[in-house]
């Protein structure tokens, strides 16, 4: 996939004629999902969710794919001009239907909205802007000794490895609690090393969900959510996105050393 949509000599061409003026062969180490996921994020960094340099990224992702099945299935031509072809068919077909559906006072709504595709909630002042510096969390349990552990990690600036932050041990009524408890010890780790822009990635569909909830939780987790919130309102930026376990594989590592043997640790970035 990584050379069909970006390494090919037709997709290559067709990225560099668009007007987004990507140059698909840099960074050519990050995987295409982690590709696809920061111009995403770039995007509705710069203009928001209605971006249109964000609608025409997906309609130039869909044309190459629909591109390369058409000259492998049917055997049509590939050629960058039809890509770009496609792509803007798309666009003019966007433009129909955002005129045939307006959203009922979307102009007049404050409410902040994700970008498409992600699981996140902003807690931070600014509710729009997504950080560089990214902290991975992780929280294990063991229901028979209701042992817990919490593990961090943070991305080093080559933004291809992870480097250990820290890790404790202690004690968890539920997984939610520790995963609760692991994201609280990091956010308090960054804190204390004045970092003020920040992306928590975490595993834990529950614990983003919880976060977003304006409802009373179990009192086990109730003022650790409460106070996630109260620090994280002290950062300019703090986004924290539900992500896959091979995402926060550093911390998960972290996080069951602690456990087993007792462990505490932090280090500075």
């Amino acid at each position: 996939m990584q050379h069909v949509f970006r390494l090919c000599s037709v997709a290559k061409l067709a990225w560099n004629l668009c007007t987004l003026k990507i140059q698909p062969e840099n960074d050519v180490h990050i995987v295409l999902n982690k590709w696809v996921q920061q111009h995403i994020l770039l995007f509705y960094r710069e203009d928001g969710k209605q971006s249109n340099k964000l609608a025409i990224f997906i309609a130039m992702l869909w044309s190459i794919w629909t591109t390369r099945n058409a000259r492998v299935f049917r055997e049509s031509g590939s050629h960058a001009s039809m890509i770009l072809q496609q792509a803007k068919l798309g666009m003019q077909q966007l433009e129909i239907f955002k005129k045939g559906n307006p959203r009922k006072g979307e102009e007049n709504t404050n409410e902040h909205q994700n970008p498409p595709g992600f699981w996140l909630v902003q807690l931070g002042i600014s509710k729009t802007d997504f950080a560089n510096f990214v902290l991975q969390v992780d929280g294990s349990w063991d229901k028979n000794t209701t042992k817990a552990g919490y593990g961090w990690a943070f991305r080093k600036e080559d933004n291809m490895t992870y480097e250990k932050g820290g890790g404790t041990h202690g004690s968890a009524k539920s997984a939610l609690q520790a995963e609760a408890q692991a994201c609280l010890h990091g956010l308090q780790w960054a804190k204390l090393r004045h970092i003020a822009n920040i992306l928590i990635l975490t595993e834990c569909t529950t614990l983003v969900n919880s976060l977003q909830s304006k409802t009373s939780h179990d009192i086990h987790i109730h003022w650790t959510l409460e106070e996630i919130k109260r620090i994280a309102q002290r950062f300019n930026v703090c986004t924290i996105m539900k992500t896959n376990r091979l995402d926060v594989k550093e911390a998960h590592d972290i996080t069951n050393s602690c456990r087993r043997e007792g462990l505490s640790f932090s280090n500075t970035p």
